[in-house]
């Protein structure tokens, strides 16, 4: 009997109906959302005109395959055929609307770079849109309702005619829709693509692709990345980002003589586009910054490498690489160098002052890692600073700008009287969006727009949360460097602002523009105001900084690993890393590789779209030379050798197993380092690192020093974590003055279970300092 004359199945057509229904209803829901948030564009109409289309053939191809299944449950238990597809239907719907809200959040499709996330961040993430659970439970619960009724309401296809040609439309949708997949999803734009079948390809290929990357670099991948970034002077070896650190000094010559060690105040703004410093569409939204800048050394055409904030800080510290999907969210940090440690190697006091939680894309394990003295963030504040609490379940997100400047101004003035390196990383200007005194902004952007015609006040009210938190942050800036101003140590602090990337939220004129970001240095003791038109990098302000602080008695790292150069001279063959965590854009000569399609950059980073096969070919080779490398030294802990890191940081390498074989972890304990005499030292720095075969879940990391009577004088014990990728433990360990002679350190892990392990690739490097 065929399917059109099956009358056990007509209920099979009022579910179609109902997914018909849903389609139509979710395409008006985005559109007028779209329009209500972002306003109308030309082709927006017909790009979800066409993305309706598709989903009806979506629909129809997915009805098509399902039918033969449906027939035959229904044949044997019908109540259950039609609740399966009514719970399928509910959940693919939820999960749809759910992927929506990403896409009216960030006005970009929700892809695979999800899963790089962990459970934490995306929760975080979840939170900071202060979204209304109770709200959204209630609606939920009554979507269901809405199609249980539907479902009864929906009158059944009895008609064998209906039901004909019901079945050819399934039947001639099925590769219509294969047809459309093949030749035109790719090309289609981000409001005509199905979001969900969006984020469903992205993801099939994501976890198709998750397990590749850069195992090796042949000698010729090698030598082209040295030819494409000519300016180091390369050591050779297994090292191949390895080269003698460029100790000549640019940044003196703009600068009177400081009172000794200047003090170093790094200001990173969250979503600081460097639109935003200048007028934008005739409105001036950070006055304050506008007038610090007029007074500071300003680099117009600076870019941070990734769009999102997992790169801004081991760019910036340490010109590092990218990893496979930021270097601070690897399980494993390679060993390397940053401003950081080397400064606390020194002498400088150095801190860390953040608003929500540092554990955000690891930013405190990258820190402790870099042996920083102070992490500050939202589980310090005082009680007079308040809280941003956001979501029906009372989620606490953590501090504004405002607090966040002002409080750390009280924390250094108990911290040790040192020079210091303070960084900082602003957060009012993220989601959620949250700021003091929120009236007086409504009435501040209101005074600054009330003057432009209606599209353009149209636009900024549209906005209005997110440009409101710009005005608070430069209010909280001014209030900030007035206070500072105040201090003893004022003229001798350099401060240096930057953004960590575009705020997505507003989208930005093009491509090119979401990584473009300014770069301002200030102080009093400059001589004079500059502006800088050579195109440069965060990666550029690494080896930019430490040899002007070399005439102030900091002692430089004989080599370095830098990926980029200095401020002061035309960085090329730059590499970003988008949000999906792929590096496939890239900056070279003038020119834009975003996402396949080259374009040619102008001097205020306007964009045209240029047909030039050859170089488009060359920039494509050569983004892929700079990604591998980057994967290559990161991932194989080949950025800088242990002897390197050690002299860098005035550390002497008391021990050190680098890549050690497959060892079996049987019995309780497993010896990591076994007495290794620590004697006349103050601080010793302790790394670890391997991966694991087993449940290590029970495991403790236990360490020890020990005098000759076996006597502990430093006992200390850490949780094992198991991770996918690996292990790694950092620790410091500061020696008493008075310590006995004879004095050694140990390692070892403890296990409780009598289940073998496997330890792999473990590396062990112990360090010390005399003081």
């Amino acid at each position: 009997m065929s399917v059109a004359r099956d009358k056990k199945i007509s209920r099979f057509w009022s579910l179609l109906f109902l997914t018909w229904l849903l389609v139509l209803a979710f395409r008006v829901v985005e559109l007028c959302t779209v329009i209500n948030r972002y306003g109308t564009h030309d082709g927006l109409w017909l790009s979800e005109l066409l993305g309706l289309g598709y989903d009806f053939l979506l629909v129809n191809a997915v009805f098509a395959v399902v039918l033969p299944f449906y027939s035959l449950l229904r044949q044997h238990l019908p109540r259950l055929a039609n609740v399966l597809m009514m719970v399928l239907i509910f959940f693919f719907s939820v999960a749809h609307y759910a992927i929506l809200q990403y896409f009216f959040s960030q006005y970009k499709p929700l892809g695979a770079f999800l899963f790089d996330y962990s459970r934490e961040e995306v929760s975080i993430t979840v939170n900071s849109l202060g979204l209304p659970w109770l709200a959204i439970c209630i609606c939920v619960l009554l979507f269901a309702f809405l199609l249980i009724v539907l479902f009864a309401v929906l009158p059944s296809v009895r008609s064998t005619a209906k039901k004909r040609l019901l079945f050819i439309l399934l039947y001639v949708s099925l590769p219509i829709f294969v047809f459309v997949n093949v030749r035109c999803f790719a090309r289609m734009d981000k409001f005509a693509v199905n979001k969900s079948v969006y984020f469903y390809v992205d993801a099939a290929n994501y976890e198709s692709q998750a397990k590749t990357y850069c195992d090796d670099m042949s000698d010729r991948e090698i030598k082209r990345y040295h030819q494409l970034f000519p300016m180091h002077d390369y050591i050779k070896g297994d090292y191949p980002l390895l080269h003698h650190f460029d100790c000549a000094d640019s940044l003196g010559t703009y600068f009177e003589t400081f009172d000794g060690k200047p003090n170093i105040v790094m200001l990173v703004v969250e979503g600081l586009n460097d639109d935003f410093v200048h007028d934008y569409m005739d409105v001036n939204l950070m006055p304050n910054l506008r007038e610090l800048m007029s007074r500071s050394l300003y680099w117009r055409h600076c870019f941070t490498l990734g769009e999102r904030s997992f790169s801004v800080m081991p760019t910036m510290l340490g010109s590092l690489p990218y990893g496979k999907i930021g270097f601070t969210l690897l399980n494993r940090l390679p060993t390397h160098v940053t401003l950081t440690s080397v400064l606390d190697a020194n002498g400088y006091q150095t801190d860390f002052f953040y608003g929500q939680g540092a554990w955000f894309h690891r930013k405190d394990i990258f820190f402790r890692i870099n042996d920083i003295d102070l992490v500050f963030d939202n589980k310090c504040y005082s009680d007079k600073y308040d809280k941003i609490i956001v979501g029906d379940d009372g989620y606490f997100w953590g501090y504004d700008d405002r607090a966040l400047l002002l409080q750390s101004l009280e924390v250094i003035d108990t911290l040790p009287s040192l020079p210091r390196f303070d960084v900082y990383f602003t957060g009012s200007m993220h989601s959620p969006f949250v700021i003091g005194n929120d009236a007086y902004y409504d009435n501040y952007l209101d005074s600054l727009v009330e003057k432009l015609n209606k599209n353009d006040k149209d636009y900024f009210n549209r906005f209005r949360t997110y440009f409101k938190t710009i005005l608070f942050f430069d209010d909280a800036l001014k209030e900030f460097i007035d206070e500072y101003s105040k201090r003893d140590d004022y003229e001798n602090t350099i401060f240096v602002l930057t953004g960590d990337h575009s705020m997505s939220e507003i989208t930005p004129r093009n491509p090119v523009k979401r990584y473009h970001v300014p770069m301002i240095i200030f102080s009093e003791k400059l001589r004079q105001p500059a502006v800088f038109d050579n195109t440069v990098s965060h990666l550029d302000f690494y080896e930019t900084i430490l040899p002007f602080l070399a005439k102030y008695d900091v002692r430089l790292p004989r080599y370095s690993s830098a990926f980029g150069n200095n401020l002061f001279e035309e960085s090329n063959n730059i590499a970003f890393m988008n949000e999906e965590r792929d590096v496939i854009d890239f900056y070279s000569d003038g020119y834009y590789l975003g996402e396949g399609v080259l374009y040619k950059l102008n001097d205020d980073f306007s964009i045209v779209a240029v047909d030039d096969n050859d170089r488009l070919e060359e920039m494509s080779d050569n983004l892929e030379i700079v990604r591998k490398m980057s994967e290559y030294t990161s991932l194989h802990n080949y950025v800088v050798p242990d002897t390197v890191y050690c002299e860098s940081l005035q550390k002497d390498l008391l021990y050190g197993e680098p890549h050690g074989e497959e060892r079996l972890f049987t019995g309780k304990f497993f010896n990591i380092i076994e007495d290794v005499d620590v004697e006349g030292y103050d601080e010793l720095f302790y790394n670890v690192t391997f991966d694991v075969v087993g449940d290590i879940k029970d495991c403790i990391m236990i360490m020890q020093v020990i005098d000759k009577n076996n006597e502990k004088i430093f006992h200390k014990v850490e949780g094992v974590t198991d991770k996918e990728d690996g292990y790694q433990h950092h620790a410091v360990v500061k020696l008493p003055h008075n310590a006995p002679s004879g004095i050694s350190f140990k390692a070892y892990l403890y296990k409780d279970s009598d289940k073998d392990l496997i330890i792999k690739d473990l590396n062990v490097v112990l360090s010390g300092r005399k003081m």
